[in-house]
């Protein structure tokens, strides 16, 4: 397609295509998984990024869930 414009004398700038229904569904789920990056980074900060639960070990829920008949 080069070669032609060069043997038709044609030169000069291409028009960009313009950017589709989907282009725009692709920069929306890329911004929602930025900004849930950044929320999780935000809630691990606040709990100081610890990841043990060890609060929640020792709550009575976490009790009567282990000691549920359904769970073995």
């Amino acid at each position: 397609m080069a070669e032609e414009k060069e043997q038709n004398g044609q030169e000069g700038a291409v028009q960009k295509q313009k950017a589709s229904v989907y282009t725009m569904m692709l920069i929306c789920s890329f911004l929602a998984l930025v900004l849930a990056c950044l929320l999780m980074y935000l809630e691990l900060r606040r709990y100081d990024f610890d990841m043990e639960a060890e609060k929640y070990k020792s709550s009575s829920a976490a009790q009567i869930v282990a000691n549920s008949p359904f769970l073995g």
